[in-house]
């Protein structure tokens, strides 16, 4: 059940607007006249961080973004210490805060949204992408901060969308990630969220929809959110797994441009598809930091023919070592809701990280590490074993009460220390986990090669959109040219195709429309379709990516058998007979 709502601050619950505009601008300019730019380049500068001369561009850097994030930013410019940047940043808003004393305006039904979730004893919290010491006087200025039980900032918990503060959440006041949904209104909230049972956006107004594609639900004004939630938990209470889907739209050029340039942790992507998933705190995957982020074109030694968005399709065929992809598969429950079936991996050289999940299962993740693209073994990670079972007891416990799930639940709740950090080598899944990896491939291989030969056919031309990160290559599949599409997809169908291909076949052997978009600037390819009854979709997208995946060390790595024997417990067992999806 939600037992406790996060919010953002910013767009959320505080209405800046001006006020906000006019200090940004200010300390944007002070700092940059002490940078080595001429005037033309600070321009083209701010509007890289999203700041015009006159107000701030909505999802950008500056709104979205952490003072750290800001800073540095303005590092790469500035002869300055990132400490000193930032504390100029911070003390510039609170001095501006301290001799402006006009009110902080509240959005609309705030007040009232928060009254009725306190008399419903819901935990509140707010974790902002401020600092600390600027979100307690905005608070206690617009009259807020006596609603909340928790307040989590940047230069406390680091920004979103990382993980701390929920961890303090759950350690300090007892709530499981499952038992959060997060409100806010930029696509880093939604990231940020997705971690949680329901990412929720405000959206205000029809500009705010462009920046809200990843939300799990969409609110127009607060008066729906205490409903929201009650659909949520009674949906929760009846142990069904559901997914909302908007309605069969045509997806505009802004929605897909956002689908490629939102910044997510690479934890986020692998929940971006399951509202309810909570494998979010495992050591196995991280983000890498600014530093060691590199050119992930020379990093995967790729070369691309200028204005060729085929280029980056053979690329990515040729299997790039730095790269996530996936696929998910949705259908139709009722009028308003999808079920999800997800496949994806992220590749860090010769290592491997597959995520998997679907409704009514126990979701999975898998490390799997090869020589020279080859399945050479395999491991389950036992932090998200243990993640993955709490949250399958949580959301069917009709389902899985009395079998080794609970019994493994229970022992992790008193030693999850013991048996933390631990890559559990299961023999007798070995031939499962090495035919889902050669299924990821697979996907990979049909979907990419028949792009490849539509977009090379005479007349199939994309529409090249701009936008500030680079030209968008989009091509639409209306109900007039989609049997061309469709009789590209289906070239060299077969019953040895593998099942996810031929799961693939089957929805284009359907009547559907949708959108293929390639960004060569930032080497994404993002592919979503819905068949004419609006009972089924697909999504698939892949795209360079630097992740830091762990290798398998000696002392972490233990058997199944090995494992068993440690809890006390038959966890892993043949196929057959097991009671684990792992």
């Amino acid at each position: 059940m939600i037992k406790g709502i996060i919010f953002d601050k910013d767009g959320t619950l505080v209405e800046l607007g001006d006020s906000w505009d006019q200090p940004t601008i200010e300390v944007v300019d002070l700092l940059l006249s002490q940078s080595e730019l001429s005037l033309e380049e600070q321009k083209d500068f701010k509007l890289s961080m999203g700041v015009t001369d006159t107000h701030i561009l909505s999802n950008s850097t500056v709104a979205a973004g952490s003072i750290e994030d800001q800073a540095k930013v303005f590092q790469k410019v500035l002869p300055l210490p990132l400490a000193e940047i930032i504390q100029t940043i911070e003390n510039y808003f609170y001095q501006f805060f301290l001799t402006n004393q006009e009110p902080i305006p509240v959005i609309d039904g705030v007040f009232d949204c928060l009254k009725t979730l306190k008399e419903q004893n819901y935990f509140l919290g707010i974790v902002t992408n401020d600092n600390q010491r600027l979100t307690e006087i905005m608070l206690e200025r617009s009259g807020l901060m006596p609603y909340f039980d928790f307040i989590g900032s940047a230069d406390q918990y680091g920004s979103k969308p990382n993980s701390i503060a929920f961890d303090i959440i759950e350690k300090e006041h007892g709530l499981k990630l499952n038992e959060l949904v997060y409100v806010g209104d930029s696509a880093v909230d939604m990231a940020y969220g997705s971690q949680t049972q329901a990412a929720i956006g405000l959206a205000l107004d029809e500009a705010h929809l462009e920046h809200l594609e990843k939300a799990d639900y969409i609110i127009r004004s607060f008066d729906e959110l205490d409903p929201l939630l009650s659909k949520l938990n009674d949906h929760i209470s009846k142990k069904k797994k559901e997914v909302p889907m908007k309605k069969k739209t045509i997806v505009s050029y802004a929605v897909l441009a956002s689908m490629f340039f939102q910044a997510i942790s690479v934890t986020t992507f692998a929940q971006e598809s399951d509202a309810s998933s909570s494998v979010t705190d495992s050591e196995v995957i991280s983000d890498e930091t600014e530093e060691a982020a590199t050119d992930l074109f020379a990093l995967n030694k790729i070369e691309l023919v200028e204005g060729n968005p085929v280029s980056l399709i053979d690329a990515l065929y040729a299997q790039p070592s730095y790269v996530t992809s996936g696929v998910n598969y949705l259908d139709a429950i009722n009028d308003e809701t999808f079920a999800v079936r997800s496949l994806r991996y992220v590749r860090d050289g010769e290592s491997y990280y597959l995520m998997l999940s679907a409704p009514e299962t126990i979701n999975s993740t898998i490390l799997i590490e090869t020589d020279e693209g080859k399945f050479k073994e395999s491991y389950i990670p036992s932090d998200d074993l243990m993640a993955s079972m709490a949250e399958g007891l949580n959301n069917y416990p009709d389902l899985y009460a009395g079998t080794a799930v609970e019994e493994f639940y229970q022992y992790a709740q008193m030693n999850s220390d013991s048996i933390s950090g631990l890559l559990i080598n299961n023999d007798y899944a070995t031939d499962t986990h090495q035919l889902i990896f050669n299924e990821v491939q697979a996907i990979d291989a049909y979907l990419l090669s028949h792009l490849k030969q539509f977009f090379e056919a005479e007349g199939n031309d994309f529409t090249v959109v701009d936008s500030e990160i680079g030209d968008i290559y989009y091509y639409e599949v209306t109900d007039d040219n989609h049997e061309n599409f469709q009789t590209v997809m289906l070239e060299g169908q077969d019953d040895e195709s593998s099942e996810e291909v031929q799961a693939l076949q089957t929805f284009f052997s359907q009547e559907f429309t949708g959108s293929i978009a390639i960004s060569m600037e930032t080497g994404s390819i993002s592919l979503s379709m819905l068949n004419d009854e609006g009972a089924q979709a697909i999504e698939y997208n892949i795209r360079l990516d630097q992740v830091a995946v762990a290798r398998a060390e000696d002392e972490q790595v233990i058997t199944a058998d090995e494992f068993n024997e440690m809890i006390g417990i038959e966890l892993f067992a043949p196929l057959e007979t097991s009671n684990s999806d792992e």
